[in-house]
């Protein structure tokens, strides 16, 4: 939900399925936002939108 109101999605790729080729494509994506948007960063980047999905939920 909080990703649609950004207007993000979340696509997700059936593992069993991939070949060689998809799996080197998606290991050069990671590598990429990796580098982009910095392993360590990404964990302080995160803990608000968790806590508002957690306060989201504790409200229901």
């Amino acid at each position: 939900m909080f990703l649609a109101l950004e207007g993000l999605r979340v696509e997700g790729a059936d593992l069993a399925q991939t070949s060689d080729q998809s799996d080197g494509f998606l290991s050069l994506i990671y590598s990429f936002t990796a580098r982009l948007y910095g392993l360590r960063g990404s964990r302080r980047r995160i803990k608000k939108p968790i806590a508002a999905l957690e306060d989201e939920a504790a409200g229901t």
